[in-house]
């Protein structure tokens, strides 16, 4: 497979450029290490957060919720039952996590409503 350069910096490029050199590791790794150091203004926290939770850096993973959950936004709540964040729900922070955004672990999520505060 043959690796496009992607000139432009965007938070989607990059996540482009970190999926086509998934054939070279240590490429794709650097990629997006520099994705997280550096994210853009249009990526978002949440959307950060599932992607470092998608390739198993879980400290940036939590790095990133932390980030949406002070950003307020919405989709965090999907923490609950994105598969993305299996790893993550039996750490210490996940219930506390939930706490501050008026969740308790073990709910519904379908039917849990939430308001971020």
């Amino acid at each position: 497979m043959q690796v496009m350069n992607v000139p432009a910096r965007s938070y989607q490029h990059r996540l482009l450029s970190v999926w086509l050199n998934l054939d070279d590791p240590e490429k794709g790794r650097a990629e997006l290490e520099d994705l997280f150091q550096n994210p853009g203004e249009d990526a978002s926290p949440w959307q950060l957060a599932e992607i470092a939770a998608n390739f198993q850096e879980t400290e940036a993973a939590w790095k990133w919720l932390e980030a949406a959950v002070a950003a307020r936004q919405p989709d965090v709540v999907s923490v609950q039952w994105d598969p993305a964040f299996e790893q993550m729900r039996s750490d210490p922070r996940y219930p506390k996590l939930l706490s501050r955004m008026g969740l308790k672990a073990g709910n519904d999520p379908v039917t849990t409503s939430a308001s971020l505060h």
